[in-house]
């Protein structure tokens, strides 16, 4: 299953794509009665722990997993893996299905706190530094994030885009996938590590020793004018460096602070903006903030904005607009999660794994086509031209936390030129969803719509 992809990423584009995908449903390789397919597998509880159900998904438990063999071509300078998972899993990636190294983690205490299906998780994941590219064969491993039983790890579809450089390109931020603004970061990600001290991985996360500690560097791009980061931790300590020597405690009072008590999620946000007027460049030190008590970073977000340009106005102008509620929604309303969405009479909050996509009609002619929307608080607005490859064109400037929040004070109007990112396409589709997809505190979208001007 081979689809190419071109100018879908980044813009200007120089990049080929081939996808490879597998579903968890196919006879090809991965169907439970056909044991032949799978590079390795453990079936220890066969009959309830690796199977197929009515919701269509492989599910791992507790020390059942599948090792899927994927090969690509070897001039490629990219890998990035698009996976639909479910529940509390563990994938990880290897070259030779020996060494294996953690990519996506679903954070169980979120996972138990749900009630019936297993909830989805949509993801991506920058491969490219983790595995030998010249080898050209890449091992994925699906698994339960944790072995003391229930909700394992599942998938539904797991996508591997092979990206061939065929000419310069510019350079996305190597925290971030092409496309992506928000990221969930691997705790073990080696391509952010900067210097590592006595830590070592523990359950669900990097757990850090007496006098330990570990820094990551976060190398943003020359016109970004936001940062944040979010996390979910146990006794630790940020210090924060905009040139990799001087070090200054976050602190956890004070406007860039939020926080929320609800027992999951990432608990925790920094705006960290304010630092970007120094450097692109930023040092984040994790280490124990109380001698004597243990030190676990569970889950780390980050995310960033650009400085945004509505682009050209032309005298003729076409809108495709809609407020929330209104009749004309559903002309455009395209594709839905409404399982954890929640309504007012002013917007529709999209939490945690829920998103809405609406389908607008393209202009071929248009010299600008220009997003527009109302939206608050934790949001990211994605586009695309084929409704399968994604690119964010923005977020919020950082996860908002508690009721404090759930008020006009977060809502912005957005004018986005989206002209190179759609281009001659004869649809446009735009994404809504929650920023950082393991809290109730999600995109607020209050209307949004399409200008084309020529």
């Amino acid at each position: 299953m081979n689809r190419n992809y071109t100018d879908t990423l980044t813009l200007p584009t120089y990049y080929e794509f081939q996808q490879e995908t597998i579903y968890a449903g196919d006879k090809e390789g991965i169907d439970l009665t056909d044991d032949s397919g799978y590079y390795q597998h453990s079936l220890s509880y066969r009959a309830n722990t690796n199977n197929m159900d009515d919701a269509g998904y492989r599910y791992y438990d507790e020390n059942s997993y599948g090792v899927y063999k994927l090969t690509f071509d070897t001039k490629a300078c990219r890998l990035l893996l698009v996976m639909d998972n479910r529940g509390g899993y563990r994938i990880s990636v290897s070259d030779d299905a020996q060494s294996w190294t953690d990519v996506l983690i679903g954070e169980v205490a979120t996972v138990r706190a749900q009630t019936g299906d297993l909830s989805r998780d949509l993801k991506q994941a920058n491969l490219s530094q983790l595995v030998d590219m010249s080898k050209g064969v890449l091992y994925i491993r699906v698994a339960d994030a944790s072995t003391d039983g229930g909700w394992g790890g599942a998938f539904t579809s797991l996508a591997l885009l092979t990206v061939i450089e065929s000419e310069t390109a510019t350079e996305a931020p190597a925290l971030f996938g092409e496309g992506k603004l928000n990221t969930a970061v691997p705790v073990y990600d080696p391509r952010l590590l900067e210097e590592d001290v006595n830590t070592s991985n523990a359950y669900l996360g990097r757990s850090i020793g007496e006098a330990g500690s570990f820094t990551y560097k976060f190398e943003l791009p020359s016109d970004a004018r936001s940062f944040y980061i979010a996390m979910k931790e146990t006794n630790i300590r940020v210090d924060i460096s905009t040139d990799g020597s001087s070090y200054a405690e976050l602190s956890r009072s004070g406007g860039n602070y939020l926080n929320d008590t609800n027992g999951y999620g990432s608990m925790e946000t920094w705006n960290l903006t304010q630092y970007l007027a120094e450097s692109k460049t930023v040092y984040l030190r994790f280490s124990r903030l109380s001698a004597g008590s243990e030190a676990v970073l569970y889950t780390l977000y980050a995310g960033y904005n650009v400085t945004e340009n509505a682009g050209t106005d032309y005298e003729n102008k076409t809108y495709q607009a809609f407020i929330v509620g209104d009749a004309s929604e559903d002309k455009y309303l395209d594709t839905y999660d409404y399982t954890q969405m929640g309504t007012t009479n002013k917007y529709k909050e999209f939490n945690r794994t829920s998103y809405a996509v609406y389908k607008f009609a393209g202009d071929a002619s248009a010299k600008t086509v220009r997003l527009i929307a109302s939206v608050g608080n934790s949001f990211v607005l994605s586009v695309s031209a084929d409704g399968v490859v994604y690119r964010d064109v923005v977020i919020s400037d950082q996860q908002y936390y508690g009721q404090n929040f759930l008020s006009d004070t977060t809502v912005r109007d957005i004018a986005i030129d989206i002209t190179a990112l759609v281009g001659s396409s004869d649809t446009i589709y735009v994404k809504v969803a929650d920023l950082v997809d393991d809290n109730d505190c999600g995109a607020q979208l209050r209307g949004i719509g399409i200008i084309t001007m020529k």
